[in-house]
């Protein structure tokens, strides 16, 4: 198709097939063979010249098109692996949806502009589900490498407790000090609500939970309303300063956990997803948010 459409554009054999690096009897045999395809003259020619049929003009058109949607191809494979375009579907715990996760996703749009950011806000259940069923490229999770996933250690953190500032005046409270207290605990299904149901089982306390919500923000709320005292990870705890409420770590046992980046080991990731992943792991090294809540959390440990 190129050497039809550069010969009916030069109008001379040989220039043509110089211009396609090819010899004049080679281009001629292509001619020929695409007229013998299509059972149909394209070209009228003598030893002086050469002109279009009309089936050839009408074909040019169509020859024209098909290469220029070719071209187009080309770039926009070109542009998806060089990540100029693409899309990048997250599936990520709530608390991280709510602490460092938007900082990293606005220093990644800022880098790749026309990436699309497609962020599904699950629980650790369902979070599994986006991943088996593609729905989702990349999970932020508390996952280690298994059969199953790949996992890339991101940042660390252990469950805390919010409770008003008159009522909490020590750096640290035991799992069995909270057995006489009202607990605001997350909903059963979540990442966090298995872990504070081990703790308790480990420490052999018997938890007085009130109220269990689905999100974060409304157990941060009930607590400052004084309905109880909430736990939650010290990357949501630490997200912000609640006037009221102090946020200090549980121990005995004191329950920390990994925070990683996962995706199926029976799928390759898209050159968008792996620059995620790759700004992800890079920006916590160079000091970004992923570092910052590192740090707070070494702080209370020590």
């Amino acid at each position: 198709m190129i050497a039809f459409v550069t010969l009916a554009e030069l109008q001379h054999f040989t220039k043509a097939a110089e211009a396609i690096h090819l010899s004049q009897p080679a281009l001629t045999a292509l001619i020929q063979q695409l007229e013998t395809d299509l059972d149909v003259r394209l070209i009228e020619r003598s030893t002086r010249s050469m002109h279009l049929t009309d089936a050839g003009r009408e074909f040019l058109a169509s020859a024209r098109k098909v290469l220029a949607d070719f071209d187009d191809a080309l770039r926009n494979v070109s542009d998806y692996s060089t990540v100029k375009k693409g899309t990048v579907r997250i599936a990520a715990l709530p608390s991280i949806c709510a602490s460092w996760l938007p900082a990293l996703l606005r220093g990644f749009r800022d880098k790749y502009p026309n990436i699309i950011l497609k962020v599904i806000d699950v629980s650790g259940e369902r979070l599994d589900d986006a991943l088996r069923t593609r729905a989702a490229d990349l999970g932020l999770n508390s996952c280690h490498d298994n059969d199953e996933y790949e996992s890339y250690p991101v940042v660390a953190d252990r469950l805390m407790v919010l409770a008003p500032k008159d009522e909490l005046r020590s750096s640290s409270v035991r799992w069995r000090a909270l057995e006489d207290r009202p607990i605001i605990a997350m909903a059963p299904g979540t990442t966090i609500r298995a872990l504070t149901d081990g703790a308790a089982a480990t420490a052999k306390v018997r938890l007085k939970i009130v109220l269990e919500p689905q999100l974060m923000p409304s157990a941060i709320a009930y607590a400052q309303a004084g309905l109880g005292w909430a736990i939650l990870p010290s990357t949501y705890a630490h997200r912000g300063r609640f006037e009221s409420l102090k946020a200090v770590p549980l121990c005995e046992p004191a329950i920390e956990r990994t925070l990683s980046i996962v995706h199926l080991r029976s799928s390759s990731l898209s050159p968008a997803a792996a620059a995620l992943r790759d700004h992800i792991l890079s920006t916590r090294e160079a000091g970004g948010p992923l570092a910052r809540s590192a740090q707070k959390f070494t702080d209370k440990r020590k």
